[in-house]
């Protein structure tokens, strides 16, 4: 009688192995390549690489994820104040910051192009 339920016993710790392994990562902590916005005020902007390029607006900071094809990828972002605050983008890749520029402009843009 023991024996179904060591057998069930098994394929559930089997299952539970076998998602751990199998899972995958989304959003913005699972990418090697991130663009990462630092502003005390509201911003618009747009990031990605060729083909893919996607529009966001926002508040304070912000890290989107970007899809890695080994070329060129781009952040494009303005301050929405006429303030004297630091807007600062970032593109990190494996955790280090391969490009990062910033303005204190009012209503200032921020620009990267750089290949990864």
């Amino acid at each position: 009688m023991k024996g179904p339920y060591i057998l069930l016993a098994f394929m559930c710790i089997a299952a539970v192995i076998v998602a751990g392994c199998t899972g995958s990562s989304s959003g913005t902590s699972g990418g090697n390549l991130q663009v990462q916005v630092n502003s005390s005020g509201s911003w618009a902007g747009s990031y990605g690489a060729v083909g893919e390029i996607h529009r966001v607006d926002g508040t304070g900071s912000q890290t989107y994820t970007i899809a890695e094809d080994g070329g060129n990828v781009m952040a494009e972002f303005q301050k929405h104040d006429g303030s004297s605050d630091q807007l600062t983008v970032s593109i990190i890749k494996n955790g280090q910051v391969i490009e990062t520029e910033n303005t204190t402009a009012a209503y200032g843009t921020v620009s990267i192009t750089t290949q990864v």
